[in-house]
């Protein structure tokens, strides 16, 4: 686990959607997606 994928976790759940998160960390959904499904 990176610390990569951790903070895409947290930011899906403090902000409540990807797209939100991926605002957060200044990144694409696709890029969200892709590091929460490595965690699964």
């Amino acid at each position: 686990m990176k610390f990569f994928q951790l903070r895409a976790i947290v930011a899906v759940a403090d902000r409540g959607n990807f797209s939100e998160a991926a605002l957060k960390l200044q990144l694409s959904q696709l890029a969200i997606s892709h590091a929460i499904a490595t965690l699964e």
